[in-house]
């Protein structure tokens, strides 16, 4: 996981070989972890209350993290 430059409250978490990246808006988060839970692909996981991409390999792409998170706090990006 790293911070994005210029935006300390986001992190991202991406491997170069990986086709989807992660952002979570740490302001916007609440901890509830819906996104963890909702995963198909056990993509997620938490620490510290914050979810993180712990399997980014995994990831589709499907946005189903998006969908449940009311509070619009992550972001899928293609590359």
């Amino acid at each position: 996981m790293a911070t994005v430059p210029g935006k300390e409250n986001k992190i991202e978490s991406k491997h170069p070989k990986f086709r989807y990246r992660f952002r979570l808006d740490q302001e916007k988060c609440i901890g509830c972890l819906v996104c963890v839970e909702s995963c198909p692909n056990d993509v997620l996981d938490s620490k510290d209350g914050q979810p993180f991409a712990a399997h980014p390999d995994r990831c589709e792409g499907c946005e189903v993290c998006v969908a449940v998170c009311d509070q619009e706090a992550i972001e899928i990006e293609e590359g």
